[in-house]
């Protein structure tokens, strides 16, 4: 059986946000055991503020050491205790009558004595969990046994509380810091948790409620669970509303303000509303004990924000628990409070001037929280600060404030994109619909600057742009823009003429129109002096035209002006979106062209960037490009992770997004052997009438980032998988004819090199010398490597087979550099080249060692065969009599006994019966 991860059933789940994890926290728990096994200092230390696993560290400590023989204490302490001698270590008193009580020295000593009697510091651990809640008499026991060796002490701390006692042998322990867990890291500890795949979107906003912290991690996953806002869909788990604390988690947070002096509680209060105040405003209304104070207590802190010094609540969740006690009138008092302080303290201060922009946004903000009025100049000044800054949710209240006084559409314009940045774009497409009724009829009408002929550019060009990549409709965009670029060039207004045409072009390249698209860019770029905004669209739309024309490289020059663009604008122009859409369709063509690592490295900055900021259409689309690459790789569950996340994001919307997705998906599930699943997503997106259309040109191929092109191929892969080999070819042949027609090098030359990979021998020798030519004529080493296969193809030269394998393999696409060199372990045997063979079958399985097989897609030991005995033994496996058999094949009854003859002899089978193991992967032959 040929290598690999063999995918099956999923393993059984235990129930989710139960029993989770430790993670994040390897290097930490290796220093305890090392510290242990060294047995000096005889005590280790961990510190964090709460929350953040000290006790869960604790515990796997105590198991690890159990594990090997040692014998594990364990003292708890709490507030509940506290005030009783010796509490915490009640456990470990001796029952009356035992003689504890006798030891000299009283029960300090008693307890030494009595541990000493157990073991030392090599073969004994007392775990004292929650160290500032230890009595006095405690913290003396714990302190004579870290003298006397009588075991090796682990005591966990909340930080900046050390009680008085125990600081003689806690400066000489071993201190283990605990600090939240990065994204990364929540990011595997929701995974584990749930037992599932989570989206990025969810990811975040776990991590920044509860900015790492694991307990409040916890918290939070199982009351959405108990709330059923969080849910599992297409095999990802999901947020289906903005994730709040629950009353546990509440009463968690507010035990720890139920001890606070009434100015210290007053100053904390105020720092909630603030949510990041400036440490000068800070001083100037709170004491600065008193900040030190809730500073010391874990409750605020100081850092850097923008160049300046902030003071903010050390976790978000305080800040949410603080505003749900104070009460709306309350909070905007202190919003009010805020706000007048912020003008004293900005008027005639010439050393803040820099900070100009930053003080107004937070000045109007506070102003509206009060519920104030602020003058509209300030709010917008404000509100394009927010959005600088990428503050979207902010900049959208400000914006509807300054709307709500009265209507401007400008103002909308700028709400409706701050909404859709926000993640709410069913509100912006309905605020754009309005903007769009409510603009003059007629182009340029009654306005001699251009204004409204520029506003109404602006509109059509983002609804455009949703019909197109949402809507599955961007011929019908295309149209309305055209008649609109047509206007705009009759009534004089030639930039904004170019800027819909350009999105025009775009809409025609998604529609399979890559030639006509091109041309139209071009002669747009070379016959204008373009708007950078306007040229940087026109080059994206090239971008994504020519990869599938074959032009991928040039497309990656063309795309790397748009980031100079983009570089060159001032700051606050607000190019994110146009350079996230760069790096997309960056990551497209470097996928076309065969280089899987820029592809990654490009969708992932994207994926990263509209997760943090909501951007559900292009945290959609880069999942999809992050699955076809992992799919190139071999991973095909990691692909399934990624193309489902897509399908999630996106919606449930049609179009070029799921439909590259569920391409993607079919492919995947094909790798894995799901035959059945990868067929119902197949009919579900209409893979078949792809290739039934009447004319050539009428198949749409190159529909943006998945293309008809992915389904037809998934469509013929299940197919060859069924046994109808054939059948497959015809498919992927008509649709390559398509692509000629239409001009699509890259296309062409991709579709006929499956029919290499799936075809007889007699179709891959026929098609060979066309890929050898088409390929000529595709940028990048992935064209190159299949031209050399096909001119290995057309030699008969197993050699050649096996070097066009290892450029594959070079470019990290592991399962076609499976598939070519099966070809040329084959080819080796028929023609007496042992050692090429053994070449071949060596590489094959160091390449699939990693990979991610199912039954179906691993060919095992099949890969002896032909590519027409594969046919003839799985249709032959499946049911089919001989006589079906040739029927479907259109070929002879004796030559289908002929290859199942020859078949049984290379397995080592002698009965059809047999054949059933080997295709399902339960068999091994001979």
């Amino acid at each position: 059986m040929t290598p690999g991860r063999r995918v099956g059933a999923p393993a059984a789940r235990r129930p989710p946000g139960r029993g989770w994890p430790l993670v994040g926290r390897i290097a930490e728990l290796d220093r305890v055991l090392a510290a242990f096994d060294a047995g000096d200092p005889g005590a280790a230390l961990v510190v964090g503020p709460p929350g953040v696993g000290k006790t869960r560290l604790a515990e796997e400590v105590g198991i690890r050491v159990a594990a090997r023989g040692a014998r594990v204490v364990r003292a708890l302490a709490s507030p509940a205790i506290e005030e009783i001698p010796l509490g915490a270590l009640a456990g470990l008193l001796a029952p009356e009558g035992d003689g504890g009580d006798a030891e000299p020295g009283g029960p300090v000593q008693g307890l030494v004595a009595a541990l000493a009697r157990e073991g030392d510091r090599s073969t004994q651990l007392l775990v004292v969990d929650d160290l500032a809640h230890l009595d006095a008499a405690s913290v003396e026991v714990v302190d004579a046994v870290v003298r006397a060796g009588a075991a090796f002490v682990l005591a966990t701390l909340r930080s900046g509380a050390m009680p008085p006692g125990a600081a003689r042998w806690a400066e000489l322990a071993v201190r283990v810091e605990l600090g939240e867990l990065p994204r990364t890291e929540v990011a595997r500890l929701l995974e584990l948790g749930l037992s599932g795949a989570v989206s990025g979107d969810t990811v975040q906003q776990v991590w920044q409620a509860a900015r790492g912290n694991p307990l409040l991690i916890r918290e939070l996953v199982r009351a959405a669970l108990d709330d059923h806002e969080l849910v599992e869909e297409e095999g990802v788990w999901h947020t289906t509303a903005p994730l709040a604390p629950n009353a546990r988690m509440r009463e968690l947070v507010a035990a720890r303000f139920t001890r606070l002096r009434l100015d210290d509680r007053a100053a904390l209060d105020l720092v909630a509303v603030a949510e990041s105040l400036p440490r000068h405003l800070a001083e100037a209304l709170v004491h600065p004990e008193t900040l030190d104070r809730l500073a010391e207590a874990g409750l605020v802190e100081t850092t850097d924000a923008a160049g300046e010094e902030v003071v903010r609540p050390a976790h978000p969740v305080y800040r949410e628990v603080l505003r749900e006690e104070l009460g709306l009138l309350h909070q905007r008092s202190l919003a009010a409070r805020l706000a007048d302080a912020a003008e004293r303290s900005g008027a005639g201060d010439p050393e803040r001037a820099h900070r100009a922009p930053v003080d107004v946004l937070r000045r109007v903000a506070w102003r509206v929280q009060a519920g104030g009025t602020v003058q509209r100049p300030l709010l917008l000044e404000a509100a394009s600060e927010a959005r600088r800054r990428s503050q979207a949710a902010l900049a959208a209240r400000l914006l509807e404030a300054a709307l709500a006084e009265s209507w401007d559409p400008q103002v909308a314009l700028a709400l409706a994109d701050a909404r859709l940045s926000a993640g709410r774009r069913s509100e912006s497409i309905e605020l754009l619909r309005r903007i769009e009724s409510e603009l003059p009829p007629e182009v340029g009408a009654g306005t001699g600057d251009g204004h409204a002929a520029r506003l109404r550019a602006d509109v059509a060009v983002r609804l455009a742009a949703e019909r197109a990549w949402i809507g599955a409709d961007p011929l019908g965009a295309r149209d309305e823009l055209l008649s609109l670029a047509g206007a705009f060039a009759g009534a004089g207004w030639p930039a904004q003429s170019h800027a819909v045409s350009a999105e025009a072009a775009m809409c025609l390249a998604l529609s399979g129109g890559a030639r006509a698209a091109r041309a139209e860019l071009e002669a747009l770029l070379d016959g204008s002096d373009l708007e950078p905004r306007v040229e940087a669209e026109a080059r994206l739309g090239l971008g994504l035209a020519l990869p599938v024309l074959g032009l991928g490289r040039t497309a990656g020059s063309v795309l790397s002006r748009v980031t100079e663009l983009g570089a060159a604008q001032p700051a606050g122009s607000r190019w994110a979106p146009t350079l996230r859409r760069a790096h997309l369709f960056t990551s497209m063509a470097a996928l076309r062209n065969g280089d899987l690592g820029l592809a990654r490295i490009r969708a992932t900055t994207v994926y990263d960037a509209a997760v943090s900021e909501g951007d559900a259409a292009q945290q959609a689309a880069s999942a999809v490009l992050l699955g076809w690459v992992e799919i190139n790789r071999g991973h095909a569950r990691s692909a399934l992770r990624w193309l489902r996340e897509a399908q999630v994001a996106a919606g449930g919307a049609i179009g070029p997004l799921l439909r590259s997705a569920a391409a993607g998906r079919a492919s995947a599930l094909l790798v894995v052997g799901e035959l059945e699943a990868a067929e119902a997503v197949l009919d579900e997106v209409g893979a078949a009438g792809i290739v039934e259309a009447a004319q050539p040109d009428d198949v749409v191929l190159a529909d943006g980032i998945g293309g008809g092109a992915a389904l037809v191929r998934a469509l013929a892969g299940l197919l060859a998988l069924r046994g109808e080999v054939g059948r497959a070819v015809d498919v992927l042949v008509a649709a390559a004819d398509a692509a000629a027609v239409q001009g699509l090098a890259s296309v062409e030359a991709e579709l006929l090199h499956w029919v290499l990979h799936l075809g007889d021998g007699r179709s891959a020798a026929a098609i060979a010398p066309r890929l050898a030519t088409v390929a000529e004529h595709v940028e990048g080493p992935l064209a190159s490597a299949r031209r050399a296969h096909a001119s290995a193809v057309v030699a008969r030269s197993a050699a050649g087979l096996l070097d066009a394998a290892e450029r594959f393999a070079r470019l990290g696409f592991v399962l076609q550099a499976a598939g070519v060199a099966q070809a040329a372990a084959h080819r080796a045997r028929v023609v007496g080249q042992a050692g090429v063979a053994s070449s071949a079958d060596t590489s094959i399985r160091a390449w699939l060692a990693t990979a991610e097989l199912g039954p179906a897609a691993d060919p095992g030991v099949l890969a002896r065969l032909g590519p027409r005995q594969r046919e003839v033994v799985r249709l032959a496996a499946s049911g089919l009599t001989n006589a079906a058999i040739a029927e479907r094949l259109g070929v002879s009854l004796r030559t289908v006994e002929n290859h199942l003859h020859r078949a049984y002899q290379e397995l080592g089978v002698s009965r059809r019966a047999d054949l059933i193991g080997l295709v399902d992967g339960t068999g091994t032959g001979a």
